[in-house]
């Protein structure tokens, strides 16, 4: 009897130590059998959101109406010159009635005229490089026209516009065609003219072109003291709103359609 009670003790033991933990082996805690710990720490990050309300949208008290200004489009009407109505360059008869001049500048101003006046283009500008060794000299405003001149049949209006203006600031017998193709040209390349003070040349006629173009107050003027005679009259015409044929009809047109409008004949 007592041997099977031992039997059965030493049966139970060695079930018991099969089911014992090593505590070397023990899980670590809030762990269970497999390993994975029970908790899990996490970084959460919050974010809070806000709704604002707007408020609703309302008219204002008074609504102001809108105001109309009506504008005078003479100045974007009027044409620049269609063609340069300038004094033909011209060989010097007697150079004796100018006393100052010394034989080189006079030889020089020569040679511009007739170079100029056979179509030699290169010789013109070759003389006149000369002929600016001599800055007091009283041919050099000639000089500056027939250059001009020279630059226009080259078809490059900016240095003709320079050279007119150079010439128009003195006294010489191109003196108001070189004022008058520095102006023209000026309307033309849309550049801002610098209107030259002399008693010796008129300027009317352009001072009128400009305030029509700028807006300003202009009124007719008289074409007997200008070159730019054809020019002159048609800015006449534009300034009574008077339609002819020829001269930039279509311009003194729409110049006609204005007068009435602001006049109320339509």
């Amino acid at each position: 009897m007592l041997k099977r009670i031992g039997l059965f003790s030493l049966f139970l033991f060695f079930i018991v130590s099969s089911f014992a933990i090593d505590p070397k082996n023990a899980p670590p805690p809030n762990t269970n059998k497999t390993g994975i710990p029970h908790q899990i720490s996490l970084n959460v990050q919050v974010i809070s959101q806000f709704n604002i309300d707007k408020p609703p949208l309302e008219p204002p008290a008074k609504l102001n109406a809108p105001s109309f200004k009506e504008l005078d489009l003479s100045g974007e009407v009027l044409q620049a010159p269609a063609y340069m109505e300038l004094t033909p360059v011209q060989k010097l008869k007697n150079s004796s009635f100018i006393s100052c001049g010394e034989p080189d500048d006079v030889a020089d101003y020569s040679g511009m005229v007739s170079d100029y006046l056979n179509g030699d283009y290169k010789g013109v500008d070759k003389n006149f490089q000369s002929l600016l060794r001599y800055p007091y000299s009283p041919y050099l405003p000639m000089g500056y026209y027939v250059m001009g001149m020279t630059r226009l049949k080259e078809q490059d209006e900016l240095s003709a516009r320079d050279m007119f203006y150079n010439s128009c600031k003195y006294t010489s017998m191109y003196q108001q065609s070189a004022c008058e193709g520095y102006y023209a040209l000026s309307l033309k390349l849309n550049k801002t003219p610098e209107f030259i003070n002399s008693p010796t040349y008129h300027k009317e006629l352009w001072e009128t072109v400009f305030a029509i173009k700028n807006g300003g107050r202009y009124s007719t003027v008289n074409c007997n003291d200008f070159v730019f005679k054809n020019y002159c009259s048609y800015i006449n015409d534009f300034i009574q709103g008077t339609i002819i044929p020829g001269y930039y009809q279509n311009s003194l047109f729409f110049r006609s359609g204005i007068i009435n409008y602001f006049s109320k004949k339509y």
